[in-house]
């Protein structure tokens, strides 16, 4: 049976804003609104292991607040010297006005 996670209501999370979200039993993971398009991606640095969601959210690339190393959100891919390994990606849609976080398997 797939687990998903309800994020919040569509309406809250403008284009260009991100949310963090915490699973009960996942790491947290960070959801973004790029110009209506919805990416999740784990939400810690893989360099620093800060929250991404502190950082700064520029066209499609999340920036660190500790050290400045950007990832690409649709992909995940590390951007920017001090990070180099990339983010885990995240299944995100919209169910019923919602938006939601596909889990995997529970």
């Amino acid at each position: 049976m797939e687990r998903h996670l309800v994020v919040c209501p569509l309406a809250e999370l403008a284009p260009g804003e991100m949310r963090r979200v915490d699973p009960p039993e996942n790491a947290p993971i960070l959801v973004c609104n790029l110009n209506g398009e919805l990416w999740a991606v784990d939400d810690t640095c893989t360099h620093s292991r800060a929250s991404l969601s502190e950082g700064e959210l520029e066209g499609d690339e999340v920036f660190c607040p500790v050290h400045w190393g950007k990832f690409h959100v649709p992909t995940g891919r590390a951007m920017g010297f001090p990070a180099e390994q990339d983010l885990r990606t995240w299944p995100v849609g919209v169910q019923d006005e919602m938006i939601v976080v596909e889990l995997g398997e529970g």
